[in-house]
């Protein structure tokens, strides 16, 4: 007689995808940099457009 007993509550688990680390792709350090200055000159171009010449703005009146 097995005395052996298995396990069978649980299923196996599925087989996991590989993880890759945060930094395995190498990332351009230049190109973050010029997002982020681009980035920047939106938000200060967008925030003076009111301080602009006075006949450009949307808003009459």
């Amino acid at each position: 007689m097995d005395t052996s007993r298995t396990d069978t509550s649980s299923p196996p688990s599925p087989p996991q995808a590989p993880t890759r680390s945060a930094r395995s792709t190498r990332r351009l350090d230049w190109l973050d940099n010029l997002r982020i200055a681009l980035t920047v000159l939106v938000v200060i171009h967008h925030a003076a457009q009111p301080y602009g010449p006075a006949d450009w703005w949307y808003v009459e009146g």
